[in-house]
């Protein structure tokens, strides 16, 4: 049985680190480390200020930190500035605002030509 992502809303602010193990909704200020076997979505509103370690992100908001996660998919409305991505799979949307000093676009055996970075265009 699937629930309602837990939604942490604007105006919170954490200091420290997060762990969840099921779908999470961060439109808020985070400084610190998110780990999710789950789906973690950084709201338009949301910032991380650490690294985040998840199953899938979806970045509708702000990063400062490095990723790690299955699958990334960064909407128009991102600011992302991250020393490295390591991923599967990345798709980014049109007008995102990425500052990325690495992309690892693999894990375990997988190479850069066996994984997915897709850009997209979501204007339409």
């Amino acid at each position: 049985m699937n629930s309602a992502p837990s939604t942490l809303k604007e105006g919170i602010v954490i200091n420290g680190d997060i762990q969840a193990r099921e779908d999470i909704h961060i439109n808020c200020l985070v400084n610190g480390m998110v780990t999710s076997s789950a789906k973690v979505v950084i709201g338009s509103r949301g910032e991380v200020v650490g690294d985040l370690n998840v199953t899938t992100l979806v970045v509708d908001g702000t990063i400062k930190g490095n990723v790690t996660a299955d699958s990334i998919m960064i909407n128009g409305t991102a600011i992302v500035e991250v020393n490295s991505f390591l991923a599967n799979s990345i798709a980014v949307g049109v007008g995102a605002s990425l500052e990325i000093n690495s992309i690892v676009a693999s894990r375990g055996n997988k190479s850069l030509s066996d994984t997915n970075l897709i850009l997209l265009d979501t204007t339409e």
